[in-house]
Order: C-alpha cells, then structure tokens, then sequence
C-alpha cells in the first residue's frame, strides 16, 4: 500500500512526522523526479570542492545538488504548510524540491539540509525550518520533495543578495595585488572586524532573535554591520570561498555557550580562525588567527555534529610565527626590540606571543609603561613609544598593546 506521508523538522529539534490528508493506493513506489527534479550537476563547478559536499555519500551529493540549483535559480517563491510539534500548521514561503532519488532516512534530511547550509553562507535568506514529503509502501516511508522555508519574499532577496554582493565586491577590490593566501586571509580578517560589531542585545537575549534573523549571517555582518558568532563565522566563509580559499564552519561551545568559528586552508593545510574573538570589545587582535586543534581547544569545545573538519597539526601560518612575534624569552631587550619593530612600522597595534616558561615574567615587564618605553625608546631611533593600554590571554600567552588615543 502506498499513501503521501509529510515529516517535519526544525533544526537542532527532535523530527516528527505524521501522515498527509490524501491517501494513494498502489502495488509499488510511484517513479522518481528524475524529469522535474533539477539538474543537481548545473552549479557543480561553484560548490564540488566545499567541505560537507566533499564528504557526503554519493546519493546525497546529488540532493544537495537538486537543493543548490533550485534555490539558486527560483525567481517565484511556493507557499506550504509545516505542523509543529504543537499540531499547529503554519504557512512558510520558500521553495519546494523534487529530489531525483527518494530519502529514506530521518538522519539523512538532517545531514543533508546540515551539508548544504553550512557549505553555503550566500544563502542567508534560507531558514531553519524545512520539511520533506513523500509516500510509504509497506510501512517504509520514501521522501521526494524537499521543502525549505525563506526569510524573505522573491523581490526583498533580490535586493538583500545585491547588497551583499556589492559588500563582498568591495572588501575583495581591496585586496592587495598578488597577494599570497595568508596575506588574503589576514586582509579580510582584519575587513570583517572593522566592519562589524558583535550584537550583544542578541547575544544576552535583551533582543529576541526573531526580530534579527540576519544577525547571525553573512547578509547581517557584511551588509548590517552587526552579527553573533554565527554572522562573522559565515561571514568570513563567503569571503574566503570568494577569494578561492577553502573555509567551513566549526560549531561547537565555548565559555559553556553555542559558539561558531571556521577552519580554513592555507597552502594546503588547514587551521582554527575564530574572527569574533579576534574582535573583542571592538579591538583588533589576532590570538586565534589560525590555531591547531589542539590550540583551539584550550577555550572551545568542537561539536560532534560537525561534517568535513580536519585535525589541525600545523602550525606554518599562525599569526604569530609567520610575523615573527612568537617569542621564547623574557630578556627586558629582546622583548622591547620586537614592541619597536612594531611601533616603528605605523602599528598602533602590538601584538606578541610567548611560551608558557615566558608569558608571566614578560606580562609583568610590559604592564609597566615606564619601564617598557625605558628599553624600548633607544630601538626607535628619536621616537618614543606611545601611551598604551593592553590586553592578555594567559590561555594563549599574548599580550596585545594599544596605542591610547
């Protein structure tokens, strides 16, 4: 026997299902959508080499294809219901896809909708909230429509997707000619933080977080100039993808929070790069700049939910060993000589890292401004060390100079 049975999911949140208004008899599976699913090989070339895709079995990577080529070339948007776990339906706008192979597995949709989402921050305007539809046979459920919900209407994502398109074009025509990928990452690194400020009204619940959906994607960081986590993690993933280096996404905790980050490729190795908390309280710093796991795990829990990220064991593009600001020693003159360094180059910035034998006898020599410009002064040549406040991170063993305004 066969009948149309719909299942619903909302992300992160148990699946329900329940069965459909009209009931189809038949001694076998009705055919699959192979002519009225989309073509799932049209924008191959723009997302074969994106982490989760990289990872999916072959039966999904063709789904994620159909979901990619149809939300990217829908230009009228469907109108469905979804029940929620109270039995109330709701009506969502968004697009319905026919798969060209049924899904027969709950935990197939979740990975799927969590691969295609997660590879492809350009798509900020695709909710939460999506659903599947298909038929059961014998009491074995088939799905063969997927539905995802939007956050907008046809004509406000048109606009929404220029704007952020005129934002990307922007930050990556500043982009130093020739560049090497370090240099690229370091760039839009630094962009994204000057641009944005973290949403604290969102992230201490003083602001819903259903009144800024945007906060916590690339559209609300690059376009709003305001983002959580979430925003700056998808944020700095656009603009690497764009700029052709590979980046995902790394959910997981930190401070006992949900927190977001990203792991990106330099000349072939892969690193840890959390670009919010490189932008604490709207100062630069670049601590966790491109981190082993081991490194990125002293403050952040990676979650098991994660598709496609790698143990990071390199080390090469670390912010600190490729400037030259990782020191091992507290010798008064070998630190002040680095502060120089810096400061003689037009930074307003200085930024060092120790080891762990160094970190608490060189904080205590730079917490003392006067002592500090005394071994510094002679470095720079006439010049004087500027007035400074400072940061430290004894988990990482920096300390961040500031130049007071």
């Amino acid at each position: 026997m066969v009948r149309r049975v719909t299942a619903m999911l909302i992300t992160a949140v148990m699946l329900c299902m329940f069965g459909g208004c009209s009931f189809l008899y038949s001694v076998a599976p009705p055919p699959a959508n192979t002519d009225t699913a989309p073509d799932h090989t049209t924008y191959l070339h723009e997302f074969r080499d994106r982490r989760c895709y990289r990872v999916l079995p072959a039966h999904l990577q063709s789904l994620y294809g159909a979901l990619y080529t149809a939300v990217k070339t829908c230009d009228a948007d469907t109108v469905f219901s979804i029940r929620g776990e109270d039995g109330n339906e709701r009506e969502y706008t968004g697009v319905k896809v026919a798969l060209p192979s049924p899904l027969t597995k709950a935990e197939d949709a979740r990975t799927l909708f969590y691969a295609f989402t997660t590879d492809n921050p350009a798509f900020f305007f695709v909710g939460n909230t999506y659903s599947y539809e298909g038929y059961r046979v014998d009491g074995v459920d088939y799905y063969d429509t997927f539905c995802l919900t939007f956050l907008m209407d046809t004509a406000a994502r048109r606009i929404a997707e220029q704007e952020l398109e005129t934002a990307v074009a922007t930050l990556l025509s500043a982009l130093p000619e020739g560049a090497d990928e370090y240099t690229v990452e370091r760039h839009l690194h630094d962009a994204l933080a000057a641009r944005v400020t973290y949403d604290r009204d969102v992230a201490e619940g003083d602001v819903s977080a259903s009144t800024r959906p945007h906060t916590f994607s690339a559209y609300g960081a690059l376009v709003n100039g305001q983002a959580v986590c979430e925003g700056y993690a998808r944020a700095m993933q656009l603009l690497l993808q764009r700029a052709a280096i590979p980046c995902t996404l790394v959910s997981g905790t930190a401070d006992d929070t949900a927190h977001m980050w990203n792991m990106v490729e330099i000349d072939g190795r892969s690193y840890h790069l959390d670009a919010t908390w490189d932008d604490a309280q709207d100062k630069l710093q670049h601590t966790f700049f491109n981190l082993t796991t081991e490194e990125i795990a002293r403050t952040h829990t990676i979650g098991e939910e994660n598709l496609g990220v790698d143990t990071c064991t390199a080390t090469e593009a670390n912010f600190y060993r490729l400037q030259g600001w990782q020191l091992d020693t507290y010798d008064r003159s070998l630190i002040a000589e680095a502060v120089a360094k810096q400061v003689a180059s037009g930074a307003e910035t200085v930024e060092l890292r120790f080891t762990a034998d160094t970190f608490a006898t060189a904080q205590l020599f730079i917490a003392n401004n006067r002592r500090l410009r005394q071994y510094t002064d002679p470095f720079l040549q006439g010049e004087s060390l500027w007035d400074y406040t400072y940061q430290v991170n004894e988990d990482y063993h920096t300390v961040t100079l500031y130049k007071e305004i």
